[in-house]
């Protein structure tokens, strides 16, 4: 990763989760599931519009969340 998306993702693992107090990079092994990772191959520009419009359509879950901005970065 570069150090945007480092810093982007240790900005993720440390903020603190909603009800006990603790943040994901605090979290036991026993106490995860680690995923495996994946890359997502794009051949034609991607913009955060037409990404949130593909995911809103398969995810009922996405229509209560804010729309996807790529140039937003808490941890950047």
């Amino acid at each position: 990763m570069g150090a945007g998306a480092d810093r982007l993702a240790g900005g993720v693992l440390k903020t603190r989760l909603p009800g006990p107090d603790i943040a994901l990079n605090q979290l036991a092994a026993r106490d995860k599931q680690v995923e495996m990772a994946f890359y997502l191959p794009i051949a034609q520009l991607l913009t955060a519009e037409r990404l949130d419009a593909l995911i809103r359509q398969y995810d009922p879950l996405s229509a209560d969340t804010p729309p996807l901005d790529f140039r937003r970065c808490a941890a950047c």
